[in-house]
């Protein structure tokens, strides 16, 4: 086990040693780190001088305690003197302090000490720094408890090592003796993350951004986990687009759970940092959980790059930036933080670009207007026989006929996209 060591200069020395070491084995090393002659010196751990004859553990010294080094000399002229913090520093048998706010006001005035208990116990640095009793009280009998249990293992561990010296071929012994050691193993393994690499066991955040589906503001989930991009059916109907849902994709979603698949919206618009696409959307039956979930299928068809060190979700498709929110502006209900869009606003929304965005307009999707005119529509360069041949495949693969998707392609100057919305809208 590590152990640090507070010396009479105010440094400290960290040591690693075996519970079963006896005192003068850690004054011998101590002798080596710090040149005090191990007969000089006098170890305080708490408010308890330890004698040579015994062990560390029959102290019940554990992994990550602090004991004090002072020469004798000094230790004798501190047993002349009052010390006002013999009462501060006495524990309950359960490690609660007994007089919490006097240890606190001890712990507090000493930076030595309160350097030390922030890299091996933060939270009751924590508490200290916010005079937070309760939680101080918490963190004691909570270290008491950990202690506790792993003096037991270490204790049971020694017991069958004991055992199987007696009886080697003993195979429940042995057995027993292999449990231990690997349960030995996940402990220490579990000390060097939490001293080397805290940080693994700090909460990951989720992505979410901002981004409007047919005019309707919402905080969109990325998940590139999900297949599909997928909303409910409740905020299909905030987004009125419950019409365009093509019921012969019924089915299952399975995952960590599962829902039932209502249909799917084959093409819908949506504004993403100013700019228009439009996506393809799985309606789910759901009632809980993340509204509109951008999922892999779209993430792929947009060039999307998950950017975690820019912070932001990029659109290669369109050249659009969309940072990633803040964990306080995470819904914390996700049917209740989607404000009510009228119809008429959404509409509103959905034609008025922001400031800096794109001027290309998009169909209506979902609702009564018209389709718009050919020249709202970014007129590309003549498209190749060749491309303008898969395109109509493409879109007769949607059940529309030859004619239909040749005058739908002329209307929409060759966009494929734009041509699809003009055709669900007949």
């Amino acid at each position: 086990m590590n152990l640090t060591i507070l010396t009479w200069r105010d440094d400290f020395v960290t040591v690693h040693v075996d519970a079963s070491a006896h005192i003068e084995d850690l004054k011998a090393i101590l002798e080596a780190e710090t040149s005090l002659p191990k007969h000089q010196q006098t170890l305080v751990f708490g408010t308890r001088i330890l004698a040579d004859g015994m062990t560390l553990g029959s102290c019940g010294i554990n992994d990550g305690d602090i004991i004090q080094l002072v020469p004798s000399n000094q230790q004798q002229q501190q047993r002349q003197e009052p010390r006002a913090n013999d009462a501060a520093m006495e524990l309950n048998a359960d490690g609660s302090a007994k007089n919490p706010a006097a240890l606190m006001s001890s712990l507090r005035s000493d930076p030595q000490k309160m350097l030390a208990l922030e890299s091996n116990s933060p939270f009751i640095a924590k508490a200290i720094k916010e005079e937070d009793i309760s939680a101080f009280q918490q963190g004691l009998r909570m270290i008491k408890q950990v202690n506790a249990e792993k003096f037991a293992k270490e204790a049971e561990l020694q017991k069958y090592m004991a055992l199987a010296e007696a009886d080697p071929f003993n195979p429940e012994v042995q057995k027993k003796i292999e449990e231990l050691i690997n349960q030995k193993n996940i402990e220490d393994n579990y000390d060097h993350a939490m001293e080397f690499s805290p940080e693994v066991f700090s909460q990951v955040i989720m992505l979410y951004v901002d981004m409007e589906v047919n005019g309707v503001p919402v905080k969109t989930f990325v998940d590139s986990g999900a297949q599909m991009t997928i909303m409910t059916q409740e905020f299909a109907e905030k987004c009125y687009l419950t019409r365009l849902i093509d019921k012969r994709f019924q089915g299952m979603a399975v995952g960590v759970g599962s829902s039932k698949i209502i249909g799917r919206i084959h093409q819908a618009p949506m504004r993403v940092a100013g700019q228009y696409i439009t996506t393809s959307i799985t309606v789910l039956e759901q009632k809980s959980g993340p509204q509109f979930i951008f999922g892999l299928d779209n993430l792929k068809r947009h060039q999307c790059c998950i950017d975690l060190k820019s912070n932001e979700l990029v659109f290669g498709s369109c050249d659009a930036h969309l940072p990633f929110l803040p964990e306080n502006e995470f819904p914390t209900d996700f049917r209740e933080h989607i404000d009510k869009v009228s119809e008429a606003d959404a509409k509103r929304n959905l034609e008025t670009p922001s400031a800096g965005a794109a001027s290309t307009s998009v169909p209506n999707v979902g609702r009564d207007a018209p389709p718009p005119a050919a020249t709202t529509v970014p007129t590309p360069s003549a498209p190749l026989p060749g491309d303008m041949g898969g395109k109509l495949e493409r879109l007769m693969a949607l059940g529309f006929s030859k004619d239909q998707c040749e005058a739908a392609l002329k209307m929409a100057g060759g966009n494929e996209e734009y041509a699809a919305s003009v055709l669900f809208e007949q």
